[in-house]
Formats: C-alpha cells, structure tokens, sequence
C-alpha cells in the first residue's frame, strides 16, 4: 500500500485553502495500521493559516485522521462531488461555519 498526496493552493467562496488530495495506489486499500505512517507524509505541508479541503477515494476512518492531523488549520473541509466543498470544522472568526458549502476550488 501506498498513499500519495497532492497539495494545491486553491480559492472557494472567497477563502483561500489548501486542495489535499490524496490516492491509495495497488488496489485501493489501506489497513488501519498503516495510519501513523500515512499521517507522517502529511508532515508541515500544509499551511495552517488557511482551510484545507480533503478530498480522495478512501474509507472514513482515513478522512477522520487526517482531518484530525490538520485540526490546527483555520478550518477543514472535505469535498463531495455532488455538492463541493463541506466545511466540517471552524476554528477562526474569519472561516466560514461548520456546515457551510463552499463552490468547487479553482487554483490560484
């Protein structure tokens, strides 16, 4: 198994985020052991002052500990192709609320 991340400066809605996209590769499984050392390729990639927005094919458990990884940004989101982006968490004034969707990410 092997996971693989891409981070993308993006805008949505007004806010400026970080596009965290991530892919399992060989047949798309991941164990739950394999966590910690998932977790440690995230390493400080991520810029906390802004959102991060989750997004990728995997189990929930996966989404749950990298959001819990990054629960120091300004807020997180994960995103829903049906839908865009779904704030999940809100840790700033400035950031959007929990429960807020948020247009599709362009690059900036």
């Amino acid at each position: 198994m092997s996971v693989f991340f891409s981070v993308i400066d993006v805008e949505t809605g007004g806010y400026e985020a970080t596009l965290l996209e991530f892919t399992i590769s060989g047949e798309g499984t991941i164990l739950p052991e394999e966590l910690p050392s998932v977790i440690a390729q995230l390493g400080d990639s991520i810029d906390c002052t802004k959102g991060v927005i989750i997004s990728g094919r995997g189990p929930v458990w996966l989404f749950g500990a990298i959001l819990h990884h990054l629960h120091i940004t300004r807020w997180s989101a994960t995103f829903d192709p049906r839908l865009g982006v779904v704030v999940v968490a809100s840790h700033h004034p400035d950031a959007p609320s929990s429960g807020t969707v948020l247009p599709v990410p362009t690059p900036v």
